[in-house]
């Protein structure tokens, strides 16, 4: 059982400067309820506008991976 609230806010949201709404997704349930990790899957707005200490941190939590799901008509 995780000790954080997936409501847990000051855990969830991680400061860049390049980047807005950057969230661990830790806490939420998944599959067959179990809560995800914290610290393992993360969601955010565009990336390209990450500064050198953004992306120090980014390497710091271990995020060697970016995935975009958006549909066609949002990645425009």
């Amino acid at each position: 059982m995780s000790k954080h609230s997936p409501h847990d806010v000051t855990r969830r949201h991680i400061p860049l400067n390049g980047a807005s709404n950057f969230r661990d997704l830790g806490g939420y349930l998944g599959h067959e309820g179990r809560p995800l990790k914290w610290r393992k899957i993360f969601r955010s707005d565009h990336l390209a506008a990450l500064n050198p200490e953004d992306l120090v941190q980014l390497k710091d939590l271990g995020i060697s991976r970016s995935f975009d799901f958006r549909g066609i008509q949002e990645s425009l």
